[in-house]
């Protein structure tokens, strides 16, 4: 038996599959939920931050997508990507 997150990713597994056989078939992009895990301490970390206002949260929540996108094989902007996780990484390294 497959859970409701197997078969969305069994699914995606076979877009792609489907997609590389013919670049040019009329398989549908199916609409993507990204499903987030509120007890995961990072989300709590982001939440609390928001309800106090703090500025600059963007690019975390942006780098959460572009995590989840990597998971699915979907990145479509990896200089972006690319760009964001190191602005973070220098903000983080300044506090070391």
């Amino acid at each position: 038996s497959y859970s409701g997150s197997d078969l969305k990713s069994l699914h995606s597994n076979l877009q792609n599959i489907m997609n590389s056989i013919n670049p040019n078939s009329m398989m549908p992009d199916m609409k993507r939920v990204l499903e987030i895990n509120p007890s995961h301490p990072l989300v709590k970390t982001l939440a609390g931050l928001n309800e106090k206002g703090a500025p600059g949260l963007e690019p975390f929540a942006r780098l959460l997508l572009d995590h989840a996108m990597i998971v699915e094989g979907q990145l479509k902007d990896p200089t972006g990507f690319a760009k964001r996780l190191q602005g973070l990484m220098e903000k983080a390294a300044i506090g070391l």
